[in-house]
């Protein structure tokens, strides 16, 4: 009997330089994905120099293994795309200075509404299906209250550039750029937090947990509220572990744990953003090859891109190598597809934990400190799930199909 171990670090590369799908002649953006195989990139290619470059808006069915294009827009790149539903999508973007786009679709990225702007769109978030808020390069914040028919500009401030935004509900907001903006009237007035000097650093990411937590990262400091944006208080300084490099991007699936991209590194805190452990994966691209946005379904299963880079993790990058047993005579789960009892094998060894997701990242079934098992699935719905194995701090992974 052979047995082969095979390690992994705590992300997936799927795209990476020359490896992978078509995305990898692409600066990924932007990306959100409404449960584990079904996502949306936006960005741009990477064309030869003195031609202009096209955005590109792609979709996955198989969790970014293979890339559909959806949309393309000549001159210009897109830099944000948001879920608002299991339907429907908005993508934002910009061409040159005076020029931008929002692009709606109804039917999660197969077809898209175009609306023209004369602002470069930097980003985009609704806080409902109808009321929505997007802002631009040149200063501008807009609003929607009729599902993005149209757009009112409710705001603008010259020579502020706008990058990010997030709402902990209707009323209470964030804007980040060259200043720092809050709104607790639905953005009909804003104040500028003045927290710092707009010369050091931009305010580049928001990350909005619930209606009163939230993050966002300036420079080299994380800072948080825990009262809707009224006050903000500095979490720390990230400058111990990133080496005095701006925050890229910024995602927390939940208050404690948290993500963040500094150029060609990504990070992870689960102490509230107090301390940050730098994140590896099987390849890693070009010290040139930035990364630019994170997004996670929950504290388990997230996705990160970036320029010529996707990559993913369906276990919270908690463990540096995580090593699958490859022998059928150690893992055997039995029957599949089933509806009835599942059947799990491991021969001699004893399972630590046992736990079965969805395609949406939700934990179906989770068991600890067992040896062989049989597990009840007549009462889960027909479907595809994911069967997560420990032994021995290695991690065994299997597809499942509930009849």
């Amino acid at each position: 009997m052979i047995c082969t171990i095979q390690c992994f670090p705590q992300w997936e590369t799927i795209a990476c330089e020359n490896i992978g799908p078509t995305i990898i002649n692409m600066n990924l953006y932007s990306v959100a994905f409404k449960d584990s195989i079904n996502g949306i990139v936006v960005g741009k290619d990477i064309p030869p120099y003195g031609i202009q470059p096209k955005g590109y808006i792609l979709k996955t069915i198989d969790g970014g293994w293979n890339w559909d294009t959806t949309l393309i827009v000549d001159s210009m790149q897109f830099r944000k795309v948001i879920i608002v539903d299991s339907m429907t999508l908005y993508a934002v973007g910009g061409f040159n200075q005076n020029r931008g786009v929002v692009a709606k679709s109804m039917d999660f990225g197969n077809s898209w509404i175009l609306t023209f702007f004369e602002d470069n769109i930097s980003s985009v978030y609704f806080t409902e299906d109808s009321i929505g808020y997007i802002t631009s390069i040149e200063g501008s914040i807009y609003k929607t209250i009729d599902f993005g028919n149209n757009w009112t500009n409710i705001y603008t401030s010259l020579n502020n550039r706008m990058i990010s935004l997030g709402f902990f509900d209707n009323q209470n907001g964030i804007v980040c750029g060259d200043s720092i903006l809050t709104t607790h009237d639905g953005g009909s007035t804003w104040q500028n937090l003045a927290l710092f000097n707009p010369y050091d650093y931009e305010a580049m990411d928001v990350s909005i947990i619930n209606n009163q937590i939230g993050y966002f990262g300036h420079g080299t400091t994380l800072l948080k509220s825990i009262d809707s944006g009224y006050s903000w208080d500095t979490v720390g300084q990230l400058s111990n572990y990133i080496n005095d490099l701006p925050v890229r991007t910024i995602f927390f699936p939940n208050d404690s744990i948290g993500y963040i991209a500094v150029q060609h590194y990504f990070y992870k805190s689960e102490d509230y953003g107090l301390t940050w452990e730098q994140q590896s994966a099987t390849i890693i691209g070009s010290f040139w090859d930035d990364f630019h946005d994170n997004y996670f379904l929950n504290s388990e299963i997230g996705f990160m891109v970036g320029r010529r880079q996707f990559y993913k993790t369906f276990y919270g990058g908690e463990i540096s190598l995580v090593g699958e047993i490859r022998n059928d005579d150690i893992l055997n789960i039995f029957p599949n597809p089933t509806n009835e009892l599942l059947y799990i094998d491991v021969g001699d060894n004893k399972i630590e934990r046992i736990i079965i997701v969805d395609i949406r990242g939700r934990i179906i079934f989770e068991s600890n400190n067992s040896e062989n098992q049989k597990i009840d699935i007549s009462n889960i719905e027909s479907g595809i799930y994911f069967v997560n194995i420990f032994i021995n701090n290695r991690n065994m992974n299997r597809m499942i199909i509930v009849k």
